[in-house]
Order: C-alpha cells, then structure tokens, then sequence
C-alpha cells in the first residue's frame, strides 16, 4: 500500500506457497555459482559427515531446479557481496521497468 518493495526470504516451498497468493511478485532464486563453491562451503565448516554432504548438495541441486520454474536466477557470487547485491537491485530495476509490469498489492 506505501508502494514499497518487500523482500521475503523463504525456502523454496515457501515460494511455492507464496506464488500461489502473489502471482505476479517478482521471485528471486538464490543460487550458488557453482556446486564446487557450494561444496567447499559445507565443507569448510566441517560440522557435517560426507554423507550429510552429498545428501545437502543433492537436496540443493534439487531446489534449483524446482525455483528456476517461477524464479529468475541470482548467483551469488563467492566472496563478493557486493556483486551480488548489485545483481540484485538491478534485478528489481528491471523488473520495475518492464512494460506492462503491474503493481502487486497485499
């Protein structure tokens, strides 16, 4: 109603939900640049087994996919916030920009 954006980070299931409610919201799917950097990360923190690993790396590959039906993709690049936050307000301009774009009201 203040025509402000509100950004709602959920799980993909969530998103799921919510596209459901808000058909035309702008969803955006987080994703690693590559399961390499994904792996290094669960990894690096050495909190899990190998087998935890393989299974979060699987359940991660599996989201992707599942987002990438409704979300336009972000990667978040390893090490620089700062492209990706960039990434993502531009993708918010676009988004703004785009012809025909209708406001989403909650």
């Amino acid at each position: 109603a203040t025509g402000q954006h509100v950004i709602i980070r959920v799980d993909v299931q969530g998103a799921e939900s919510l596209r459901t409610i808000l058909p035309e919201a702008l969803f955006i799917g987080l994703e690693p640049s590559d399961t390499g950097a994904l792996r290094d990360h669960l990894e690096g923190r050495a909190s899990e087994t190998v087998e935890q690993v393989e299974r979060r790396l699987a359940i991660a590959a599996d989201e992707v996919a599942r987002a990438r039906v409704f979300c336009r993709p972000l990667v978040n690049v390893e090490g620089d916030l700062d492209a990706t936050v960039d990434a993502f307000l531009e993708l918010i301009e676009r988004e703004q920009a785009r012809e025909g774009r209708s406001e989403v009201r909650v």
